[in-house]
């Protein structure tokens, strides 16, 4: 009987999920019937659990044979020979030594953030919990309480869709997943909810105003058409536009360049020497590819039309007879010679504007792979989907930002100004996975942040750059929600929660730092202003009840207020957006939308007209595993 319910709970879960019924109001209700959906475990989950921790310790070997002499003190951290003993024992490993090794990696170094780290320190996680549940016989019960408990936040979130309740949540599915329980209900919570949480968009103008160039170049001509050698000097004008092809499955960017060729030529034929005008008129389209992967181009397609004059033709010896005879064949010849220099001259453009292309295209898939792509993807943060697309106004990407278990956007995101140039909508959960995934358990030093965000951005934004004299400060995030915002009513909210804080070798208590701002005024006079002061309160504190704090905590509010006081301005006043490097010659752009509700934060910028300053290019990051600091040892053995 019990078997009968189990099954029967499962095919419920099941036939909401292929119906369509899978929405909010009905997930509360299927949680609690996933009650009679309980799995005791046994021995071949054990197996299955052990499997998955051995696939996990070939990961991180595998990373530390590709991370050569920087991986040897991380082995000696983990006690690496000794975890791989363990694992051999015919019985299995113990769970106390696989439990230190668990604590270890919870330390928060910057390098247990990477996949390989991740995946062993949830492997353990996982197998012990495995080993523990079996013939357990308070687990059944447990399941009980927490499908409750998730059933509970569930309906909250399918009130008021928000950034706790849905980490809440998320943090329940692991549990499950862990307990191997349920595989349906957690795919059933996920699958309405796994919408796109960010789409961002370039007008056809910003991009012409960014690749867009005027084309004006002198060069050697060289060239060899009916038997005569042809050289000279070649001056090419014209201009190097953008136009948007649509299509949906990839961002297509046809670049058109036209323009007139005026060459001055002298050209040898045995006896003679043709002194010659050309002007050719010139077109050529090329297409250029951008997915969710990489960019790449077609072969360019030239057209041209060669005009040719002769201005003189003389003899070397001086004699007419051998110059009247070669005016006569020159002009019997001339449509057969403008003809071949055509062509030679789409050849000539089409392997230039190919070598030039590729080139730029091979450093921007170099760029976005090594700052970009692999960065988020040794981190387990690159995007669950992502999508380039273009119509005839506008190049969009759109891309859904989500781990494992996390949660998508549950709302359509509010429009945009159809005018803009540069526009972006961005929902709270997008933001909320990254930090999570980013961020969540680990230990990050003032300095490493500085470094990442300059990679990234290009430059380091005001109000990030260190005080001068002070101590080397880090942040050990909190393992849920280390950073998180709230998109609503107007307002936005950023909160900072901090497991603890470091000033040189010294460790302060944890403290959640958060601050509101609303949106006010409207087109290009928007800024958003701070709503109270910035509050610095430990984890769990009441400031409006009987709380009270104690000296350190005073001291490290303190120090915070000082530090983030400047950072989180009464007013932010945006500033005209200037793109980098060579975007900055599309000038600046004014935002002139902003607006924050249903969790979603859009923003619009246009192009003003005025001019900007030249970007510089950064530094970047080498890619090794980093070293444990003395600083960091502290705080790995906190």
């Amino acid at each position: 009987m019990m078997a009968c319910r189990r099954e029967i709970a499962v095919l419920t879960i099941v036939f909401s999920i292929l119906a369509g019924n899978a929405i909010a109001d009905d997930l509360a209700t299927q949680a609690r019937a996933a009650k009679e959906a309980f799995r005791a475990l046994d021995q071949a989950d054990v197996s299955a659990a052990r499997a998955e921790l051995k696939t996990a310790i070939d990961a991180l070997e595998a990373r530390f044979s590709k991370a050569g002499e920087s991986a040897q003190g991380w082995k000696d951290y983990l006690s690496w020979d000794a975890l791989q003993e363990e694992l051999a024992k015919p019985d299995g490993p113990n769970l106390g030594q696989l439990e230190k090794t668990y604590a270890r990696m919870m330390s928060g170094h910057e390098g247990l953030g990477l996949v390989p780290f991740r995946g062993l320190r949830d492997a353990i996680l996982h197998y012990v919990g495995v080993v523990r549940e079996v013939e357990n016989p308070k687990t059944k019960d447990r399941f009980a309480k927490r499908l409750e408990a998730l059933a509970a936040n569930l309906d909250s979130f399918a009130k008021t869709p928000n950034g706790k309740d849905a980490a809440t949540i998320s943090a329940y599915l692991g549990w499950l997943r862990n307990a191997r329980q349920v595989p349906e209900l957690i795919e059933a919570i996920r699958s309405p909810t796994l919408n796109r949480n960010f789409y961002a968009s370039a007008s056809e103008g910003l991009l012409n105003a960014g690749m867009g160039r005027d084309v004006d170049e002198t060069e050697p001509v060289r060239d060899y058409i009916l038997g005569t050698s042809i050289r000279g000097t070649g001056h090419t004008t014209g201009e190097v536009t953008v136009e948007l092809v649509p299509s949906e499955d990839r961002a297509t960017i046809m670049t058109v360049l036209k323009g007139t060729n005026v060459a001055d030529t002298v050209g040898h034929n045995g006896p003679v020497v043709v002194y010659a005008d050309g002007m050719t008129d010139l077109a050529l389209h090329k297409q250029v590819f951008i997915d969710g992967e990489h960019m790449w181009a077609a072969p360019a397609k030239a057209c041209a039309k060669a005009h040719s004059h002769i201005r003189a033709i003389c003899a070397k010896n001086g004699m007419k007879i051998i110059e009247r005879f070669a005016w006569k064949r020159a002009r019997k010849q001339k449509c057969k010679a403008d003809a071949i220099a055509s062509r030679h001259a789409e050849d000539r453009l089409e392997e230039r504007y190919d070598e030039e292309a590729d080139e730029q295209i091979e450093e921007s898939n170099d760029n976005l792979q090594d700052k970009v792509r692999e960065p988020l993807l040794e981190r387990g943060v690159y995007p669950a989907e992502l999508q380039y697309s273009t119509d005839d106004d506008f190049l969009k990407v759109s891309l859904l930002q989500a781990g494992d278990l996390d949660l998508g956007a549950t709302t359509t995101p509010p429009k945009v100004d159809a005018d803009a140039d540069l526009r972006v909508q961005v929902h709270e959960s997008m933001v909320n996975n990254f930090t999570s995934g980013a961020l969540a358990g680990m230990l990050v030093w003032e300095e490493r942040m500085q470094e990442a965000v300059t990679n990234l951005l290009g430059e380091l934004p005001e109000g990030m750059e260190s005080e001068e004299g002070a101590l080397p400060w880090g942040i050990f995030f909190q393992q849920s929600r280390p950073i998180w915002v709230a998109f609503e009513d107007g307002k936005f909210t950023i909160s900072i929660q901090g497991r603890s804080f470091y000033e040189g070798d010294t460790r302060h208590p944890g403290m959640n730092v958060t601050v509101t701002y609303k949106i006010v005024g409207e087109g290009d006079s928007l800024k958003a202003v701070r709503q109270g002061e910035v509050e610095i309160f430990p984890p769990g504190f009441d400031p409006k009840g009987d709380d009270k704090l104690d000296a350190e905590e005073t001291a490290i509010r303190r120090i915070l207020q000082r530090r983030l006081g400047k950072k989180f301005e009464e007013e932010i006043v945006p500033e005209d957006l200037v793109l980098p490097n060579d975007w900055a010659k599309a000038g600046k752009l004014r935002l002139v939308q902003w607006e924050s509700r249903d969790g979603w934060l859009v923003m619009s910028w246009k192009r003003t007209g005025e001019p900007a300053p030249e970007d510089e290019d950064v530094a970047t990051d080498d890619g090794d595993l980093q070293p444990i600091t003395k600083i960091e040892k502290i705080a790995l053995n906190q």
